[in-house]
């Protein structure tokens, strides 16, 4: 079974909006779950199921808002593949973690004798601080999956670089070209050990499709492949 996760950072597009900015960079025929770092302001989106189409395509979708922030941009979210609702994924939240600001919005995929976690990420813009984030979560989602054949992946904006993190008992899988107008590569994986043998290879050789413009907004989308 082949399950394509997309991230991007879409930088204020609103879930009103998102349909049509998403459309343009979310290929609906291989888009099973959509990751999106700075929605916008939720309004009544926040917080519950609601349906999202894309480029024609059905999404179960759920957002949540940084509680404390005064920018609401700073929201995250998932988008699910319709089909997959109530099938093989079983579960869309959040959780909150001491230490990290942004809510982390996830969904659990069921696939027979294990399960996999995966969740979006916007970490902190702060190089000490988002790796600090960063590294809570993932010991978090190890610990939750430690002797048990379950596993994780985060993918999202990391606002720092794959080789300035040291986080054990995880892989780092990031595209080799960058993701950010700046010219930083911040938006990427981090998995489960046994996870990463499962990540498929593009055209070209990479891990991780990387959008080829920016299109409203200053990241690009990435995207990768699991064959479970």
């Amino acid at each position: 079974m082949g399950i394509t996760i997309t991230s991007w950072n879409c930088q204020g597009n609103s879930p009103d909006t998102i349909s049509q900015s998403a459309g343009r960079i979310i290929h609906p025929q291989d888009s099973n779950i959509v990751l999106i770092q700075e929605a916008g302001s939720l309004g009544k989106c926040a917080g519950r199921i609601i349906d999202v189409k894309i480029a024609g395509k059905s999404y179960k979708a759920y957002f949540e808002e940084q509680e404390d922030a005064s920018n609401k941009r700073c929201t995250t979210g998932i988008l699910v593949d319709a089909k997959l609702w109530g099938s093989i994924v079983t579960t869309i939240d959040k959780c909150n973690f001491m230490g990290v600001r942004r809510p982390l919005v996830f969904c659990i995929i069921d696939l027979g004798p294990a399960l996999l976690y995966v969740s979006t990420i916007h970490a902190t813009a702060n190089h000490k601080t988002s790796k600090d984030e960063i590294k809570l979560i993932c010991d978090s989602w190890t610990k939750t999956c430690r002797s048990t054949d379950n596993c994780w992946i985060l993918m999202g904006d990391m606002n720092c670089a794959a080789d300035e993190l040291d986080i054990k008992h995880a892989c780092k899988i990031a595209p080799d070209k960058p993701t950010q107008k700046s010219g930083q590569i911040l938006d990427y994986a981090i998995m489960s050990p046994d996870l990463e043998p499962c990540v498929a290879r593009f055209n070209g050789g990479s891990r991780v499709w990387v959008d080829e413009a920016y299109r409203d907004s200053d990241h690009l989308a990435v995207k990768i492949c699991l064959d479970l």
